[in-house]
């Protein structure tokens, strides 16, 4: 498969199109959105086709949490890069200590384009484990924001 991903279905305050970056809403009447700020903490992308989808029954877009998903992305990014979002629902180059995802590809386009990602768990207040990669599935368990876990590891490097 091309695509992995970890997801759970939220209500959203519109339909969005597949790889829309999404934060949590302060609307009362749904659970998630686009981002109003760049580098807001983002909740995870509209999903394509999740490999395991939580609350299968509620109402709501499947919202990939953890995996490899297709995301919009606006303006230039280089393999291995932190993306942040944009105001636009989009993900864009940006610092560490924002990020939600690592470019799994680059695409030196400077307009709004289809890109491929890791989302990634944010890191505890120590940093990132030291070394030059580390398993995926044992930073998950030192993480108080996981819900679940996939059967497997995923081993990823930055």
């Amino acid at each position: 498969a091309t695509y992995a991903d970890l997801a759970e279905k939220y209500t959203t305050d519109k339909e969005y199109d597949a790889g829309t970056v999404l934060v949590v809403s302060h609307a009362e009447d749904s659970e998630a959105t686009t981002s109003w700020l760049s580098g807001q903490r983002v909740l995870g992308v509209v999903s394509t086709a999740p490999a395991y989808l939580m609350n299968d029954k509620a109402p709501g877009q499947a919202v990939a949490l953890r995996g490899r998903v297709p995301v919009k992305v606006y303006g230039p990014i280089r393999k291995v890069q932190p993306l942040i979002s944009n105001s636009r629902g989009e993900a864009i180059y940006g610092d560490h200590q924002n990020s939600f995802a690592i470019a799994l590809e680059s695409n030196q386009e400077d307009v709004s384009h289809d890109s491929r990602i890791s989302l990634q768990p944010k890191p505890p207040s120590g940093g990132l484990p030291q070394g030059d990669g580390f398993l995926l599935g044992d930073h998950l368990r030192q993480s108080n924001r996981v819900r679940a876990l996939t059967s497997s590891q995923i081993s990823t490097r930055y």
